[in-house]
Parts: structure tokens; C-alpha cells; sequence
């Protein structure tokens, strides 16, 4: 299906971009987003390596999935972006009212997960469709009622 090979595509590539944003420059991009400096050599590491190697570890591995498994990539789109956006909205609860990137955040990461759990179901029902419309299933009703030699 094409339009979740599209899809794929298009958060695989986001993620990396993210991700590489937050390896090579954390310092400007975490303050950026957030509002708040990163203070400390650790929390500049923590940043690179979870947002940074995180972002490009599961861009890598949605575009790895282009290669046959188009289904797992799609769920795993649907899983982490449901993940992070529960994540958040548990943030907005018990941290208060966030910047309006986070906002912006919730709604992509909302939308990206909807957009995955729909193209599931629509490959479920194309792939469902197939399986009623293959010429193997249709067979058996072909050659119903039809006597033949030898046959009791």
C-alpha cells in the first residue's frame, strides 16, 4: 500500500531529523522547545542520547520496515507516538500548563498515531478483500456439483 509506504517514510525521516538535531546541537535545540537551558554536561549527554539517539535509532528502524514489514512499522508508529503523546498529556497534569510547542507536539504526535491505527485497519481490509477475492478460495465453488470420473 502505498500511502503507508509514504507514511513510513515521512516519520522515519522525522525522527532522524529530530534526532540529529538533538545529537549535534542539544544546546539549541532542547532550550528551543522547552524554554529551559541545559545546565550540565550530563543533562546535555541525557538529551543527545534519548532524544537524539532515540529519534534516529526508531527513524532507522521505520525505514528498515519499508523493506517487507510495512505492518510493524505501522504499529510501531501507532505504539510510540500513543506512548509519547499519553507521556505528555500526564506532563500537562502533574507539571502544569506547557509552552506552545508542547501543544504542537501533542497534536502531531496524536495525529501521527491516529493516521498509523487507520492505515492498519485500511490494509486489514484490503488485505482481508484479497484473501475473499483469490482464485484459490473461488475454486472449490467453480467445481461444486460437477461430477467427475472415477469420483464416488
Amino acid at each position: 500500500m502505498k500511502c503507508a509506504r509514504v507514511f513510513l517514510w515521512f516519520v522515519g525521516l522525522m525522527f532522524i531529523a529530530f534526532g540529529a538535531g538533538f545529537v549535534l546541537a542539544p544546546d539549541i535545540v532542547f532550550p528551543l522547545y522547552t524554554g529551559a537551558p541545559l545546565l550540565t554536561a550530563s543533562a546535555v549527554t541525557d538529551v543527545r542520547a534519548h532524544n537524539g539517539g532515540l529519534g534516529i535509532g526508531a527513524g532507522l528502524w521505520l525505514l528498515y520496515c519499508l523493506k517487507g514489514h510495512i505492518r510493524f512499522g505501522m504499529v510501531g508508529v501507532a505504539m510510540i507516538h500513543a506512548a509519547i503523546a499519553t507521556s505528555r498529556m500526564l506532563g500537562f497534569v502533574l507539571d502544569g500548563y506547557p509552552n506552545i510547542f508542547m501543544v504542537c507536539f501533542l497534536a502531531v504526535e496524536i495525529s501521527l498515531a491516529a493516521g498509523a491505527v487507520l492505515i492498519l485497519r485500511r490494509m486489514q481490509a484490503e488485505q482481508a478483500s484479497c484473501r475473499s477475492h483469490s482464485p484459490q478460495q473461488s475454486l472449490p465453488s467453480l467445481t461444486a456439483g460437477r461430477a467427475y470420473p472415477g469420483r464416488a
